[in-house]
C-alpha cells in the first residue's frame, strides 16, 4: 500500500478497500466520504460565486468556501491517520512478551495505539459534523439549481460521521482492556450521534423546502 491514500487512483483504492489487508477499512473510507463531500460544496460555492446576482454574498460565499476546504484538507489527513494508527497497534500487538521488561514496552505501545485508533475517527466524525454545518449555512446563499448538490453533500457527511462513530466505538469495546476507561469519550460520541442527526434532520427539512414542488 502507499504512504498515503491520497496517492492511490480511485480504481486502486477501491481494489485496496476490497482486499484482505486489514487497511484501509471504515475510518479511512469514512474520512474520505467527508473529504469528497466537502468538495462537493466547495463546486457549489465556486459556480455559486460566478453566477449573476449572488455579487452581493461574495465575502460570506468566500468564507465558507475557505472553511470548506481547510476542513476537506483535514480530514484528508485523517484517512491517512486512520489507516497508520490500525497499523501502529497491528505492530504493537505483535511486539514480543517473553520477559516483564518486553511485556511492559508491549503494554505501553498497545496503549498509546489504542489512543489513536479511538482518537483519529471521533475527530473526523467531529470534523465531518462540522462539515454539516457548513451546508446548513451556504443554503440561503445558493441557488436553487445547486440545491441538490449541497443536499447531497450533507447527506454524505452524515452518513460519514456516523459510520466514523461506529468505528471509534468499536474500537472502545472491542480493543480496550476496560471500555470504562473510555466512558468521557463514549458519552462524547453519543453527544456527537444525538448532534449529527439533529443537524441531519434540520438539513433534509431546510432542502425540501426548497427543491421544486411535484406537478399535481
Amino acid at each position: 500500500m502507499k504512504p498515503s491514500v491520497w496517492q492511490s487512483t480511485l480504481e486502486e483504492f477501491r481494489d485496496q478497500v476490497a482486499s484482505r489487508q486489514p487497511v484501509p477499512a471504515s475510518g479511512c473510507v469514512s474520512a474520505v466520504t467527508a473529504n469528497l463531500a466537502l468538495n462537493l460544496v466547495v463546486k457549489v460555492l465556486e459556480i455559486t460565486q460566478r453566477k449573476k446576482g449572488f455579487e452581493g454574498e461574495a465575502e460570506k460565499l468566500r468564507a465558507l468556501m475557505n472553511d470548506a476546504k481547510t476542513l476537506s484538507a483535514t480530514l484528508a489527513g485523517y484517512a491517512d491517520e486512520d489507516v497508520a494508527a490500525f497499523n501502529a497497534y497491528l505492530n504493537s500487538a505483535r511486539l514480543p512478551e517473553s520477559d516483564d521488561e518486553e511485556r511492559a514496552k508491549r503494554k505501553q505501545a498497545m496503549a498509546a495505539a489504542l489512543q489513536q485508533v479511538i482518537q483519529a475517527p471521533f475527530c473526523a466524525a467531529s470534523s465531518a459534523a462540522f462539515g454539516m454545518r457548513l451546508c446548513s449555512d451556504a443554503v440561503a446563499l445558493v441557488p436553487k439549481s445547486l440545491i441538490a448538490d449541497l443536499g447531497s453533500a450533507a447527506a454524505l457527511l452524515a452518513g460519514a460521521a456516523r459510520a466514523l462513530i461506529v468505528s471509534a466505538e468499536f474500537n472502545i469495546r472491542q480493543l480496550a482492556g476496560d471500555p470504562g476507561d473510555y466512558r468521557k469519550v463514549s458519552a462524547q460520541l453519543q453527544d456527537l450521534e444525538r448532534e449529527v442527526l439533529q443537524k441531519e434532520n434540520s438539513m433534509r427539512k431546510q432542502v425540501a423546502s426548497l427543491l421544486p414542488q411535484e406537478k399535481p
